[in-house]
């Protein structure tokens, strides 16, 4: 585990704690922002409070083992909401690649124009990231919930 010099006080413990609140807010209005206002002018604040916190959580400098499982369930939420956005757009890509073909080959090999099938909003970086942090946050909090509930289930 650690030694006593490097072992977290109970003073680091709950400034985790409660850092990881305040960036979870941070996280809720850096995303209510963003609806509200576009990608262009989301608040530095937010957006600092939010990725400090979470390179915190990914480093975890200091900490407990129960500090570390909680940040660990919401790494491993993320990763995967990550995953299933990559394969979703894997999907759509496959789709569009068999159908510009297939319109091309069936138009006698005129060039046509295909628009793209996947949404603005699905490939826009600001709102990828802001919902991955989010699925973050829903991992560690999900977590917590379940240790405090008494439902245990890893």
């Amino acid at each position: 585990m650690f030694s006593s010099q490097h072992a977290p006080t109970q003073t680091d413990l709950s400034r985790y704690y409660w850092l990881m609140w305040l960036g979870f807010a941070a996280h809720i209005a850096a995303l209510l922002w963003y609806f509200a206002h576009g990608p262009q002018r989301l608040p530095p604040l937010f957006l600092a409070l939010s990725i400090g916190v979470l390179l915190n959580g990914a480093m975890q400098l200091k900490a407990d083992d129960y500090y570390r499982q909680l940040c660990s369930m919401g790494l491993r939420t993320c990763v995967g909401s990550i995953a299933v956005y990559l394969l979703c757009f894997t999907a759509v890509g496959i789709y569009e690649l068999g159908y510009s073909a297939g319109s091309y080959i069936g138009s006698g090999g005129n060039p046509t124009s295909i628009e793209t099938t996947i949404p603005t909003a699905l490939r826009d970086a600001y709102l990828i990231a802001l919902l991955a942090g989010f699925a973050f946050y829903l991992g560690y909090f999900a977590s917590l919930l379940r240790d405090r509930m008494g439902t245990n289930v890893e």
